[in-house]
């Protein structure tokens, strides 16, 4: 019986083993097949180790990655590739070669080293973490700033996994995010998908109908609001009220490029994650759901108008968001019919008249700016951009725009030190 017993333990060992290889082969020429197609495009990709284990991961350690054709070079202690248990990864070649997408996977990235630059000049200004590209008084924040914090690099873990629900009725994904000794933030998406089937072609084929249904967005500090607010106290000479106003006012322009104006309660709730900054957290739910085309083509006014939003500021009560959305003034019939009148009625000429030359442009000075309040004008930028609406305001050196989209209207802050030249109308 123990002769049975210890030979049945034998083949099981050897079967594990053999399996073990296996995959490890298997991964590892996939690796080196990528690797080959990154030399073969002037890029390069190495590596000090791969394994796999009983969990069900594949990792490779001490990555490194030249981009081609780009003076991009990526450096990470370790990429895992996350499947669902012991014989994850047999479901997951088993799908690959199906072509069906797995019912759940994962990946990480632990210790991605990026350079200070990474969270300098961000073109998108987000009310969900303007604090990111506010700086001290509005101006953004520099490499050499950075270091005066005490940063000398960017180094972030990223775990990010999905899970199909209902053989593709739905998907959703979540990832967290820790930028150390900054901050961590823990996103969560939920899509009805309705697919067909997992397989690919299905799945593929049902994005464009998916429907956002809700998401949340956890935003724990980690020491960079305090080094931030020090380094605008102490080295920038700032007012603790100075300071926390312009953090408030740039907020607040975020929101206003979005067509939205925050409500008074929700403004205090913000002022007072500025002084306190710990937890910040978003959810939105869409009711009812709407499509990603209609999330791609709408402004977002238009879509947060139709999500419920509640904001938690360091793990209090949830305090709904109450935002003043802009839109487009409806035109009465009888305007229409006036103005389609007025546009199709033949203009009256005197031919005895000379044709009249069109105006010179009026150009006005950039530091004038505030005396043309509720003006027309087409702004030239420093770096090419052409951008025209109303002056809404102008403060804290910054120009609120107001501008036109096709359906509504939204503000777009503007720098005043970026801006060439503006044209009156």
């Amino acid at each position: 019986m123990i002769r049975r017993l210890m030979g049945f333990l034998v083949v099981a060992l050897a079967v594990v083993a053999a399996g073990y290889f296996y995959y490890l082969h298997q991964w590892q020429q996939q690796v080196d097949s990528f690797a080959h197609q990154i030399r073969m495009l002037g890029g390069e990709l190495d590596y000090s180790a791969i394994a796999i284990n009983h969990h069900g991961e594949a990792s490779l350690k001490d990555v490194y990655l030249k981009v081609p054709l780009q003076p991009i070079v990526v450096r990470v202690d370790r990429v895992v590739v996350h499947t669902d248990g012991l014989l994850g990864l047999y479901y997951l070649e088993r799908d690959s070669r199906r072509e069906r997408l797995p019912d759940t996977l994962g990946f990480s990235l632990e210790g991605l080293h990026l350079g200070l630059s990474n969270l300098i000049g961000q073109a998108h200004v987000s009310p969900l973490q303007p604090w990111l590209t506010a700086g001290c008084d509005g101006q953004g924040f520099s490499e050499d700033d950075y270091r005066a914090m005490g940063y000398r690099e960017w180094v972030l873990d990223l775990h990010a996994n999905y899970q199909l629900e209902s053989v593709g009725a739905g998907w959703s994904l979540k990832a967290e995010t820790l930028l150390q000794d900054a901050y961590s933030l823990d996103l969560e998406i939920q899509l009805a998908l309705d697919a067909a089937s997992p397989q690919l072609e299905h799945i593929i084929a049902a994005l464009p109908q998916a429907r956002f249904t809700q998401a949340s967005m956890d935003y724990s500090d980690k020491g960079l609001l305090a080094r931030m607010e020090t380094y605008c106290l102490q080295q920038k000479e700032l007012k603790r009220e100075d300071y926390f106003s312009a953090q408030l006012q740039y907020w607040q322009s975020a929101w206003n490029t979005l067509g939205a104006t925050p409500a008074e309660d929700f403004k205090q709730a913000y002022h007072q994650f500025l002084q306190q900054p710990q937890q910040w957290r978003w959810s939105m739910i869409s009711t009812p759901p709407f499509g990603l085309a209609e999330l791609m083509q709408d402004t977002p006014s238009r879509w947060l108008e139709q999500a419920a939003l509640t904001a938690t500021v360091n793990r209090k009560k949830p305090l709904p968001v109450d935002l003043q959305i802009k839109t487009r003034p409806v035109v009465s019939a009888e305007q229409s019919s006036e103005s389609s009148a007025a546009k199709d009625k033949p203009a009256q000429t005197d031919t005895a008249t000379a044709v009249s030359q069109p105006a010179a442009p009026h150009f006005i000075a950039v530091d004038a700016l505030g005396d043309y309040v509720k003006q027309q004008v087409t702004v030239d930028l420093r770096d090419g951009q052409q951008l025209s609406g109303r002056i809404e305001v102008v403060e804290h050196g910054w120009l609120q725009l107001q501008r036109h989209r096709r359906a509504g209207y939204f503000v777009q802050p503007v720098r005043v030190e970026d801006i060439a030249q503006v044209q009156l109308h």
